[in-house]
């Protein structure tokens, strides 16, 4: 039987104790709580993003371990991607298929746990400050929620990941995260050196660590929605950073929006990623170092 959210405290159920969005969902409402319903200015429909399907750039990134013209060509094509719409996909990027799945995986099990065991990380009782489970970012000052729930990990050491980190043996294996972390920075690492040194930055080793930064893994889940033209699962932003690595599922959902030079902005969407893809995006501080030629890439889904 659905719940009947005018008569028990919203926040208490979704955020306090741990049931997030897909409590909701999994009660069996039928239609969006008010507190999820988005201003009209702040939805995006449908009927509002370019039907037009954008072809992002995909770069095969196995050309840098190639011959010198390789090399180059793999280069030019990253330099490109940035300048234009700053995303694009890449493959051949030394992340095994298997890993990526298994990391999915990981993903939906901590997700479909009971609320009991989740909300052992909810902010305040998470036994570490770098471990996060919720709802909104700051539902407390928001005026409207989002439809998503996240897991957050920040990346400190291996001592610090082995600790606080969950290790659920079949249903989330921390290895796999942490294995996740040090291939996709190893990647990131290379396509940002490409890019500074487009702008005549050289990073030796101690410099292109301090601009890598803290490494974040945040899982994000987007519970099905009775009515998803009324909310958002996270609403517009851009990534601020060097960059982020989007490891998506089959379901799609993502826009981005654009500007032309002297053409009105305009939302596109990105179709389901590639079979074994990763999706780059530009976070803004590298974005400041490479001079994007469009203005900021804002961020849906």
């Amino acid at each position: 039987m659905a719940l009947n959210f005018s008569t028990i405290n919203l926040f208490d159920f979704v955020v306090k104790q741990g049931n997030g969005v897909k409590g909701l969902v999994d009660s069996g409402l039928s239609k969006v709580p008010y507190q999820y319903i988005q201003p009209v200015d702040q939805r995006i429909s449908k009927s509002n993003i370019d039907a037009n399907v954008v072809q992002l750039p995909l770069i095969d990134l196995s050309g840098l371990d190639g011959p010198e013209h390789e090399q180059a060509a793999v280069e030019e094509s990253l330099v490109k991607a940035a300048e234009t719409f700053g995303f694009f996909h890449v493959v051949n990027h030394g992340l095994p298929i298997q890993l990526l799945e298994e990391l999915k995986d990981a993903a939906h099990q901590f997700f479909n746990q009971p609320p009991d065991k989740k909300s052992v990380y909810l902010k305040g009782v998470s036994p570490s400050p770098f471990v996060d489970y919720g709802t909104s970012f700051l539902p407390d000052s928001k005026k409207s929620f989002e439809w998503k729930d996240y897991f957050l990990m920040i990346y400190i050491s291996d001592d610090d990941a082995l600790k606080y980190w969950p290790d659920l043996c079949s249903l989330f294996c921390r290895e796999v995260v942490l294995n996740y972390i040090k291939t996709s920075t190893k990647m990131a690492r290379r396509i940002m050196e490409i890019l500074m040194k487009n702008v005549g930055v050289e990073l030796d080793d101690s410099m292109a660590e301090t601009y890598m930064g803290v490494r974040v893994v945040n899982m994000n889940y987007y519970p099905t929605c009775p009515d998803p033209e009324l909310t958002i699962g996270l609403g517009r932003h851009s990534d601020f950073g060097i960059l982020t690595v989007l490891l998506q599922d089959d379901i799609g959902g993502l826009s981005i929006r654009v500007q032309e030079d002297g053409k009105e902005e305009t939302w596109i969407e990105i179709p389901p990623p590639i079979p074994g893809a990763l999706l780059i995006n530009i976070g803004d501080t590298l974005q400041v170092y490479i001079v994007l030629l469009h203005a900021h890439i804002l961020i849906y889904r």
